[in-house]
């Protein structure tokens, strides 16, 4: 891969440059400085009315769907998000706004709580397979899996600010997703059977290479494992 565009990647790997953390009842929200003066107007659960950054965590942790938030130091307002942005291409340029991610709920550290679909997570950056599954394993994790309609809706929420990123190849937007053929079956990493799948018209399709599967917007796709692909680590609660 060109320093170029290793480069871009590494831009959208943003999520551990914070700044300014506040605790609330033990647990911790980080403002994402790369996201400073630019709002979101996607995935928005809820605008409730509160008069602090801490106010509106408070609003967030009692909404049982809420991983992040913004707050306008103007306006005052505050949204509630069911997703995180890895980009601020996600959004549009707005002074005032501020962006916050959840930490330290239920999950180790560099991991998200997914709330009520009891997983963590966390974008791993982008890599090919044997790098992805390397990085996952490397924090006791593993590449995300998909195991229920729900969790399918979730991946969605993640990966479609991606859309919004200009990036030279199109495997740039289209994480990896956990799964294999061993030759008589799609199998999770650890051997039992997908039992849940959203294959997209024509796949699977299986020959020497395409063992493996990618996810784009909402359905999978069968997918060699050197493409560099974004990554997603999780494990399950």
């Amino acid at each position: 891969m060109s320093s170029r565009v290793q480069l871009m990647l590494n831009k959208c790997y943003i999520l551990v440059q914070i700044i300014h953390v506040f605790c609330y009842q033990g647990i911790n929200y980080v403002m994402v400085s790369e996201m400073r003066d630019i709002r979101f107007d996607l995935w928005i659960i809820s605008i409730p009315t509160t008069w602090s950054p801490l106010d509106c965590s408070r609003k967030c942790e009692t909404n049982g769907t809420c991983l992040s938030f913004q707050y306008s130091f103007l306006s005052g307002q505050c949204r509630l998000f069911n997703t995180i942005f890895l980009h601020q291409d996600a959004g549009v340029y707005d002074i005032g706004w501020q962006f916050y991610i959840v930490s330290h709920r239920r999950c180790r550290d560099l991991f998200i709580d997914g709330r009520d679909l009891d997983i963590c997570f966390m974008f791993a950056g982008f890599h090919n397979l044997t790098e992805g599954k390397e990085k996952c394993a490397a924090m006791s994790s593993g590449i995300i899996s998909i195991t229920s309609t729900e969790e399918n809706q979730f991946l969605i929420r993640l990966t479609e600010p991606f859309s919004n990123i200009f990036l030279s190849d199109s495997s740039y937007k289209r994480p990896f997703i956990q799964g294999f053929w061993d030759g008589r079956n799609w199998v999770l990493d650890n051997g039992t059977l997908l039992v849940y799948t959203q294959w997209a018209d024509g796949h699977p399709k299986i020959n020497q290479d395409r063992h493996y599967i990618k996810f784009v917007i909402g359905k999978w796709k069968t997918s060699i494992s050197s493409a560099i692909r974004p990554v997603f680590c999780s494990y399950k609660l």
